[in-house]
């Protein structure tokens, strides 16, 4: 399989907004072209999300940076094969539709929650005895809000929200102010960021972390319940002085193959489509999914230099 990563302005998360998708006025960032992407069969790098979108944060997600630079470098692909969790990739699709480029959703990971949801309960039972809680994605804020919401339901939940929100792009923002968090204690990288990620989010809340600030980290982890994901952040805050907390608020799953998926699939690995691929574990999924399939002439944009490796 062939892959490409966009640098520069386009972000990990987000980019620019779907409108720009075929416009060439935009100074165009350096790009990778067919950058060797790690074959399934050789195991997926470390398995970390690339953090989701909420609804309207889509508007300005990653994958459309990402079509606008193969746009401008080349004729569009028969078909774009968006592989984001459902029902992200059905929105993905429909705006992509939007734009000319035709586009089919096979996701190749599930949301699914925790297998025990007392830590995340506890969590927003207590939430203010945090200084800042940082949501690693759309789907960690869905996850703690559902939980949130129950408990506010019950009068168990704190009422008055005092903790800032982390959040490692905009679409993340966008999630929390849609789920109410009071904007003004939001914090998330600069807009003019060379990279949505939690190196641009730390340039923005270092000031905030002294001795003693305690941080809760709302996280994903895997079909087992383990966690993942990269310790920079906690690494960064420790030595600031501050502690580190984690609660996971989701689960990543394989979805399991059906006839149509896998038809879609073996067809897209070989008649020139390009997948967009923003997960490592879907990687490994779609591995999982046709371990004898030969991607040798198989096309795809990751979305982080990390998922490319």
């Amino acid at each position: 399989m062939r892959g490409d990563t966009a640098s520069g302005r386009y972000k990990s998360e987000h980019g620019v907004h779907p409108h720009s998708l075929l416009r060439e006025s935009r100074p165009t960032p350096r790009l990778r072209d067919f950058v060797p992407l790690r074959h399934p069969s050789r195991g997926a790098p470390s398995a970390r999300e690339t953090p989701a979108t909420g609804a309207a944060g889509l508007a300005s997600s990653a994958a459309f940076g990402f079509f606008y630079l193969k746009a401008c470098a080349m004729s569009l692909p028969p078909r774009v094969i968006v592989t984001r969790p459902a029902p992200e990739a059905g929105r993905w699709v429909r705006l992509l539709a939007e734009q000319g480029v035709p586009a089919e959703a096979l996701p190749l990971i599930d949301i699914a929650p925790p297998l025990d949801d007392a830590a995340l309960r506890a969590a927003a039972q207590g939430v203010n005895q945090w200084q800042a809680l940082m949501f690693v994605s759309g789907n960690a804020v869905a996850g703690f809000f559902e939980c949130f919401r129950a408990l506010a339901g019950t009068g168990r939940a704190q009422t008055a929200i005092e903790t800032r929100a982390w959040a490692p792009g905009p679409g993340t923002a966008q999630s929390l102010r849609e789920a109410d968090w009071p904007a003004a204690l939001i914090d998330q990288p600069a807009a003019d960021a060379a990279q949505f990620d939690s190196e641009s989010l730390w340039a923005q809340v270092a000031p905030q972390v002294r001795p003693g600030t305690r941080v809760l980290v709302v996280r994903g982890a895997d079909a087992a319940g383990e966690g993942a994901g990269r310790d920079w952040l906690r690494r960064q805050i420790e030595a600031a002085g501050g502690s580190v907390d984690h609660v996971q608020a989701y689960r990543r799953v394989a979805p399991a193959p059906q006839a149509e998926a896998l038809a879609l699939a073996r067809a897209a690995l070989q008649d020139g489509s390009l997948w967009l691929l923003s997960s490592s574990e879907a990687v490994a999924n779609l591995r999982g999914w046709l371990p004898e399939a030969d991607f040798s002439r198989a096309r795809a944009l990751a979305s982080h230099p990390r998922i490319a490796e």
